[in-house]
């Protein structure tokens, strides 16, 4: 649990220094969470010029930094789920690094959870493959069996100016 705490803290501590992009852009994601629960997530963001976050950056026209809204359904039962992200991704070869931290709502067998995720992971143009870790802050872990998901997740810009 310490070094989930230290991730967070680290996601936290990132998020204070101050970053200027040369575009606004807007993207739509799918994500694909995967290990005890089936979950595709479905949403849109938003990158705007000023971020929180910082990243060095090659190719800037795959990479992301800035705020995602999804909405997530459980392909095996009713369960399903909102999300709101603040996520930094590389998107190169290169400079390959992603993270970030989540909020969440989900209804899982017909129970509320509600809490924080951090995120980091490999991000390429296009794809990212991301861990992230479930910290319940309502319904403490009375459903799950794993905190832990291995998230698979395609991005593609549709919008810049």
């Amino acid at each position: 649990m310490l070094k989930f705490k230290i991730l967070l803290i680290a996601t936290l501590l990132t998020a204070l220094s101050a970053y200027t992009q040369d575009e606004k852009k807007i993207e739509i994601h799918t994500d694909y969470q995967l290990l005890k629960y089936d979950y595709l997530q479905v949403g849109f963001g938003f990158a705007p010029k000023n971020h929180l976050i910082s990243l060095n950056r090659d190719n800037k026209s795959f990479s992301f930094i800035g705020y995602r809204l999804s909405y997530s359904d459980n392909l095996n039962n009713s369960d399903w789920g909102i999300a709101a992200q603040s996520i930094a991704l590389g998107g190169s070869f290169r400079n390959f690094p992603g993270f970030g931290i989540e909020v969440y709502y989900k209804s899982i067998s017909q129970k509320n959870h509600f809490g924080i995720k951090p995120l980091i992971g490999l991000s390429f143009p296009y794809f990212n493959i991301m861990y992230g870790y479930n910290l319940d802050l309502y319904n403490v872990k009375s459903e799950r069996l794993s905190q832990h998901e291995l998230i698979f997740g395609l991005s593609l810009n549709v919008f810049k100016w």
